[in-house]
């Protein structure tokens, strides 16, 4: 995972969409406020957002909801067969 995230991913815009699973806020409240979206972007993929309370507004980012982000990934690991990224991003 460390030599694909090398070689493909870091210091590139990683975009993508997917369904969101979950919401939560780490901080703050309302446009201001921090939080962690996550989204199944497939079966094998699953991608958490860090982003703020203006982007979930805006794309009105609920459980069940299709969004398209954009933004850099930090971090990217595998479970089982489960590919995770975590990206800072922006929701449309």
């Amino acid at each position: 995972m460390e030599e694909l995230y090398e070689r493909e991913i870091e210091g590139r815009l990683l975009t993508g969409q997917g369904k969101v699973v979950s919401v939560i806020s780490t901080s703050g409240e309302g446009t201001d406020g921090k939080y962690e979206v996550k989204i199944a972007c497939s079966p094998e993929v699953m991608v958490t957002l860090q982003t703020n309370g203006f982007w979930i507004e805006r794309s009105r980012a609920v459980k069940g909801a299709m969004v398209s982000f954009s933004g850099e990934c930090f971090q990217i690991y595998k479970s089982m067969d489960t590919i995770y990224c975590v990206v800072r991003a922006t929701i449309r």
